[in-house]
């Protein structure tokens, strides 16, 4: 089921489709989102600065789930006189969603095995090489990436030292950790690995597969809006039972991600190496709701010993992994009791209302002096429980309802 256009209002969307090589032939899509009518969108366009986007999503999100972020960053910066993007681009997982379609063949060979983070890490790697990035889009080139799509950024940005292809990267929950995590990362992945041969696969319809979806973590907290999303995008007919619908993205799929091949572990030291030249932005939840205790050790550990190179960390109060899917829209206004409330996208430092001591106390954050872009997301949805349903017992961990 394709995306509908008042899901999309008011954006429109423009996907391409490019093939790599890495291990094997991959095909996958880099989608371009952007205003309709967008020269009324910003009127002080003509002065402000031009930003463009690059999305990475994390593991099990295909990349339609970021459209209500995307609508949210430029409704929030559509009156700005400092600031203007220009697009947002995201780049899909090849064994996820539609590109998981084009590569069925080939994703067999990762069935039961790791889909290495270096993969998708290739495919953003080419786009950014290739002539679908318009040159104009090639600059102030931002890249927000969550979870493990963190590390296949940054590894599509390695080995180079100079001659970044980025101004700026924001790192949602993304692990901030190295090798000594192998262990826990084992731990997690048997877990979900267990959990998900529990999950079923197939449904008599989108709406039964819904209601499966809306009982269970994590994605019976995410907002309405990527619910509907996911509702509109996420399936497809069952081509071993007609009549019956199943996932876009094989389950076995997802299960493969979370066997790092070490891409995440091996990126924290390169990305250790480019903070000066790439001011680098980090953005968590509190809650513990994802990774085994121990590696949120590691990553605290690792964020302290890296704060003075990080252009900021910002930690939101009461958000968990998937802070993301659980923004604030203009779609839920009844949700919002006052601005605090929603959503803020700090880009310009030269902005008064920028200033981190107005800022709730909620949010906590610093940003670099000097850096001519901060882009933090901060994000709270009032009325929303956080008290998620993980207890850390690893054979419960993402199969509590």
């Amino acid at each position: 089921m394709p995306l509908s256009d008042h899901t999309l209002h008011p954006l429109v969307a423009e996907t391409f489709r490019f093939s790599f090589f890495q291990d094997h032939q991959f095909h996958t899509t880099a989608t371009r989102y952007v205003p309709k009518g967008r020269r009324n969108q910003n009127k002080n366009i003509d002065g402000a600065v031009r930003y463009n986007i690059i999305f990475s999503n994390g593991i099990s999100l295909a990349q339609e789930t970021a459209i209500p972020v995307i609508k949210e960053l430029y409704r929030l910066t559509a009156d700005s006189e400092a600031v203007c993007i220009r697009s947002v681009w995201v780049v899909e997982r090849p064994n996820h969603g539609d590109a998981a379609q084009m590569n069925e063949e080939v994703l067999r060979h990762y069935v039961g095995k790791s889909f290495p983070g270096r993969i998708p890490g290739a495919a953003i790697r080419v786009f950014l090489a290739s002539d679908i990035l318009q040159p104009d889009e090639r600059e102030n080139l931002v890249a927000v990436a969550h979870s493990g799509g963190g590390g296949s950024l940054i590894n599509a940005l390695g080995p180079s030292k100079q001659h970044l292809p980025l101004c700026t990267l924001v790192l949602v929950e993304s692990p901030h950790i190295e090798h000594a995590a192998w262990g826990p990362l084992l731990q997690l992945y048997d877990a979900v690995k267990r959990s998900n041969s529990r999950r079923p696969t197939r449904w008599a319809s989108e709406a039964d597969a819904m209601g499966w979806f809306k009982t269970h973590v994590p994605w019976k907290k995410f907002h309405p809006d990527v619910l509907h999303i996911i509702s509109e995008t996420y399936f497809r007919p069952d081509p071993a039972l007609t009549g019956t619908v199943t996932t876009k993205t094989p389950v076995e799929q997802e299960t493969a991600c979370f066997l790092d091949d070490g891409t995440n572990l091996n990126e924290l030291p390169y990305l250790r190496s480019i903070m000066h030249l790439l001011p680098t932005h980090l953005i968590l939840g509190d809650a513990m709701d994802i990774w085994p205790k121990p590696i949120y050790t590691m990553i605290s550990e690792n964020i302290e010993a890296d704060r003075a190179k990080l252009a900021s960390v910002t930690t939101i109060a009461g958000a968990g992994h998937y802070v993301g899917d659980l923004i604030s829209t203009p779609q839920n206004q009844k949700r919002r009791t006052n601005n605090n409330d929603a959503a803020m996208f700090l880009i310009c430092d030269s902005c008064p209302s920028r200033n981190p001591e107005s800022w709730p106390a909620r949010y906590s954050g610093s940003c670099a002096p000097g850096h001519s872009l901060c882009l933090c997301l901060r994000v709270r949805v009032p009325g929303y429980d956080y008290d998620w349903d993980y207890d850390y017992d690893y054979d419960g961990l993402l199969d509590t309802p």
